[in-house]
């Protein structure tokens, strides 16, 4: 998940172990009109962020590219508690 661009969360719907997984794979699996996209539109809205999922284009030509290993947080509890 990106924040202004940059690289700030990570969920993995699949990591039981982390309440704000848990309670998105919840939200996708019972309520079937929510889908991640609306998810992260109601954090956004809640908590005056902008979070977005990284829409990369179909194809792109690269350069130059290093491997960066990212350590990224989960997604804080907080934000998906009260949607």
């Amino acid at each position: 998940m990106y924040d202004a661009g940059e690289p700030k969360y990570y969920i993995d719907a699949f990591n039981k172990d982390v309440d704000s997984n848990k309670i998105i794979f919840e939200m996708l699996l019972n309520n079937k009109t929510e889908t991640i996209e609306s998810i992260i539109s109601k954090i956004n809205q809640n908590h005056g962020l902008k979070l977005s999922l990284d829409n990369r284009p179909f194809i792109k030509v690269r350069v130059k590219s290093e491997p960066v290993n990212l350590s990224l947080p989960p997604l804080p509890d907080h934000f998906v508690k009260h949607i």
